[in-house]
């Protein structure tokens, strides 16, 4: 069952916070039209609104590469990045187990 993924936190200063879920929320439109991304998922931290994070699967390597040079991520880094308040943390994943993924 393994695939390759990612899981990304941004930290947001807190005046962009909102600015920046509504981007994520926009993105998905983006990431639907990838054939390799299987799952993404965009969520925001409850004890901390500058917090966010995605989550998401590919299905295969090269999908995962090109997503990194989609349109989701030119919003995300392109309107997002001046939102941030400091670099994404991004830990590439492989999947173990999941349910419906």
């Amino acid at each position: 069952m393994s695939k390759p993924g990612n899981v990304i936190r941004f930290t947001t200063t807190p005046e962009g916070a909102d600015e920046f879920a509504a981007i994520l929320a926009r993105a998905i439109e983006h990431v639907q039209a990838e054939t390799g991304a299987t799952t993404w998922m965009a969520s925001r931290c409850e004890e901390d609104p500058t917090c966010f994070f995605i989550a998401d699967l590919f299905g295969d390597e090269a999908a995962r590469a090109a997503h990194f040079e989609g349109a989701a991520a030119a919003l995300i880094l392109g309107e997002g990045g001046p939102l941030l308040a400091g670099q994404p943390e991004i830990s590439s994943v492989q999947l173990l187990v999941g349910k419906n993924v």
